[in-house]
């Protein structure tokens, strides 16, 4: 598989899809941008960078198993404890794409929420933890969501859709389903 960089990409079929994706610009977005975000991250095999389940090489803990990233695969015990220059660039590479596509897509005032992350699952958990609710206080403010929700008019009624399937995608992501 090809290096990607950064040019590449921005040359590529992703160029357009980034146009595509609604900014984010706070939790109200959230929802749209982060499920246009997951299909773009999987379909350029970054995705794995960005939920954390490719860490740095070399940052994994003694003991650890060693997460399945094509660049973490060592050949032997002796290479799993010592990664080598190569694979520490290539995936710098990927996880900077990754934080790149994000920042493309997020508004200034939520870039600064995550200016300080150096990886792009920081900056990942960090936007998660800025728009996605948490916990119990979390679960209630999303009910008390839904219970607003309310069709106005008839014209409303793809909003009032739209709003239910949002409030609906929230619920399973904290674990919890409606029905």
């Amino acid at each position: 598989q090809p290096c990607l960089t950064v040019a590449y990409i921005m040359n590529s079929d992703i160029g357009w899809m980034l146009e595509t994706v609604e900014t984010l610009t706070g939790p109200e977005t959230w929802p749209a941008w982060c499920h246009q975000m997951e299909l773009i991250f999987d379909q350029f095999d970054l995705l794995e960078y960005v939920d954390g389940t490719c860490p740095k090489p070399g940052a994994i803990a003694q003991g650890s198993p060693i997460p399945v990233c094509e660049e973490n695969v060592p050949s032997t015990t002796a290479q799993a404890a010592k990664p080598t220059q190569e694979e520490i660039k290539q995936w710098a590479r990927r996880d900077h794409l990754a934080i790149v596509i994000i920042h493309q897509t997020i508004s200034g005032d939520v870039l600064r929420r995550i200016s300080s992350a150096q990886t792009s699952h920081e900056a990942w958990q960090s936007l998660r933890n800025f728009c996605e609710p948490q916990g119990i206080a979390g679960l209630i403010s999303l009910r008390h969501k839904l219970k607003q929700t309310a069709c106005e008019d008839e014209n409303g009624v793809n909003e009032y859709l739209s709003a239910m399937s949002q409030h609906r995608w929230m619920l399973s992501r904290i674990g919890h389903q409606m029905s």
